[in-house]
């Protein structure tokens, strides 16, 4: 009888505590995906911004196909990030989302450096200087994300997780490139 108490008790614990890791894993990995879509809301109001100076400058300045060609390749990004996301794949959507957004910040800032953006007196404001404010605000919501991923990746490593992570289905993530 003693025997059998032992053995529920120890089996009790073990269930507990892989219960406990896989709740801190998966909070850790919805603090990924939160992070993320920070970023992702922020890449949003940026592509809105080029496409607005597209549709509002002149189409013989320099770099509009270029900045027309980033715009669309993060939007399909957007895309195809959304589309890992519903299927559950946090390696994908952070290597999607990475590298157009180094392509279109490039191209941007080129574009409105050679349309010569000056603010309206209208609005009051510039395409250039609202595009600016967007990538400061772009540029910490993917350190945030970097962070993120950095402590996901850190709490797969530590022993109690590095056990059973893999059986759980927990993988290693990419940074935001």
């Amino acid at each position: 009888m003693q025997k059998y108490l032992s053995l529920w008790v120890v089996l009790a614990v073990a269930v507990f505590w892989a219960v406990g890791v896989h709740n801190r894993l998966m909070r850790l990995r919805a603090a990924v995906w939160d992070a993320a879509a920070s970023f992702e809301r922020q890449m949003h109001v940026l592509t809105g911004i080029c496409k607005v100076a597209l549709l509002e400058r002149d189409p013989c300045v320099q770099g509009v196909e270029t900045l027309a060609l980033a715009v669309q390749t993060m939007v399909l990004a957007m895309k195809g990030g959304k589309q890992a996301k519903g299927a559950a794949s946090p390696i994908d959507y952070c290597t999607a989302m990475g590298t157009p957004w180094a392509q279109l910040q490039q191209s941007a800032e080129a574009y409105f450096l050679a349309a010569g953006d000056t603010p309206d007196p209208v609005s009051g404001a510039a395409l250039g200087v609202t595009w600016t404010d967007g990538c400061t605000k772009a540029n910490f919501a993917k350190a945030a994300a970097t962070l993120a991923v950095a402590d996901y990746n850190a709490a797969l490593g530590q022993a109690p997780a590095c056990w059973v992570a893999g059986l759980m289905g927990f993988e290693r993530l990419m940074p935001l490139a």
